[in-house]
């Protein structure tokens, strides 16, 4: 069963990972040739020690979800194609996020809040990027195309961001 995320949608294949403790690691690769709304759907749910993610996703249509909670986090999420949305989640500890999203009419939603955080992003093409950071030492680094949208909201500590829309 999937989580709420992506339960009113229909999914040509979809994955769940569900890790809890422990020396966690995760991945997940999926490609589609069918476009519309029978891409896939991958999520990854860590709770606690090890952590690590990555989801690869190629082909138009598909949703990533990454939930991260405690220790060493880290999340790498690769989308080839259009209309792909990624999510990813991450709540204390070692924090950190790399997504990379090629083509157009992609989605990034990336929430980090406490400790170490770190999200450098890719949209080559033209894309939306929704990022936020709450507490501890913050970085963000993103690279967006011309005609791109991209909010950032940053709270508490050492914070910096660096945007490169081009």
């Amino acid at each position: 069963m999937l989580s709420d995320f992506g339960m009113t949608d229909f999914f040509h294949d979809s994955a769940l990972i569900i890790q809890n403790g422990s020396s966690n690691r995760a991945n997940i690769l999926q490609s589609n040739d069918f476009g519309g709304a029978s891409a896939n759907y991958a999520e990854i749910n860590q709770d606690g020690s090890g952590n690590d993610a990555s989801i690869t996703q190629s082909g138009d249509q598909n949703r990533a979800r990454i939930q991260q909670t405690g220790d060493s986090n880290v999340a790498n999420v690769t989308q080839i194609g259009t209309g792909n949305i990624a999510d990813i989640k991450q709540s204390k500890n070692g924090n950190s996020a790399d997504i990379t999203q090629i083509g157009d009419n992609n989605a990034l939603y990336a929430t980090q809040t406490g400790n170490n955080n770190s999200i450098v992003f890719s949209q080559p093409g033209n894309a939306t990027a929704h990022l936020m950071q709450f507490g501890d030492n913050n970085v963000i680094n993103a690279s967006q195309a011309r005609g791109g949208t991209m909010s950032i909201r940053l709270e508490g500590n050492n914070l910096t961001a660096s945007v490169r829309q081009n």
